[in-house]
């Protein structure tokens, strides 16, 4: 199992090689890897009759394979799958031959889930196809879609995420019980699964705002201790008025804040740059 301090090169699957690319954004270590949050989801919680599909869906069909086939290895499509639920049937193309695909047989029922375009019918464009009868990695889940890393694939991330989530439970917890129990927050383990690995939307939404709360919280810790340190001398030089506190927070978290979120922000900018900082306000 690997430790929190681990370098990232020794994730299965990782490397010397990758982890220079992982390096680039900032990750070197398994914890860098916990805090790599994604910037968007795909919901695929819903399943769609094949009739009911429309072009540029993201969607997850369930069907029985009807056909199947390598492609020209001169040609774009490298295999293709076709799959048939009562209502259509649905084509899956993959520009690239992946592992397990001819393990799949003609009469086997299944999850594709992914972009469906329509040109002459329904056709998945480099799907995820699953079996129906165990667990599944992202039909009747909420998938993560993590920011483009060079020469690493999304399941080559989801994968090293996966390791990394195995010592999430050795991670600190910041935030007060009192805290955790007044805004019904996941404790930080459990809210950085939610993250990566949402089971409904509404326990990633609780882990997203515990998150910001977070931030929000060990900035004001901080400025507390520089008002204690401040006053101790009476007076304190200001800091330099930057964006780099307001980006570091909205580089985290890809969703617009609210306009209370936001004068919090203001307030603490102003506070951090203030002769005087503000006098602290209790929690809650």
């Amino acid at each position: 199992m690997p430790k929190l301090t681990s370098e990232v090169q020794f994730l299965k699957g990782v490397g010397p090689k990758r982890a220079e690319s992982l390096a680039d954004k900032g990750i070197n270590t398994v914890r860098d890897v916990l805090f790599f949050f994604p910037n968007k989801y795909k919901d695929f919680t819903k399943l769609l009759a094949i009739t009911d599909l429309s072009d540029g869906d993201e969607a997850v069909v369930r069907g029985r394979i009807i056909k199947s086939s390598r492609g020209n290895p001169f040609g774009k499509v490298r295999y293709r799958m076709t799959i048939s639920d009562g209502t259509g049937t649905a084509s899956a193309i993959w520009f690239k031959t992946l592992n397990g695909l001819e393990s799949f047989r003609i009469g086997e029922e299944v999850y594709i889930s992914g972009k469906v375009i329509y040109r002459a019918g329904f056709t998945f464009v480099h799907p995820t196809v699953e079996r129906t009868g165990g667990e599944t990695r992202r039909a009747n889940r909420i998938s993560p879609v993590y920011p483009e890393i060079d020469g690493i694939g999304e399941a080559s991330i989801h994968n090293m995420v996966e390791q990394a989530l195995t010592c999430a439970e050795h991670l600190n917890e910041f935030l007060p019980q009192e805290i955790l129990l007044a805004y019904s927050f996941p404790e930080r383990a459990r809210a950085l699964k939610e993250i990566h690995s949402p089971r409904t939307s509404d326990r990633l939404r609780k882990a997203r705002q515990r998150f910001v709360f977070e931030e929000f919280f060990l900035m004001q810790v901080a400025t507390a201790l520089k008002r204690h340190h401040y006053r101790s001398v009476k007076k304190q030089r200001p800091m330099k008025f930057s964006t780099h506190i307001d980006s570091r927070i909205r580089a985290r978290f890809p969703f617009s804040f609210t306009k209370a979120q936001d004068r919090a922000i203001g307030d603490i900018v102003g506070d951090m740059t203030s002769e005087v900082p503000m006098e602290p306000t209790a929690a809650g």
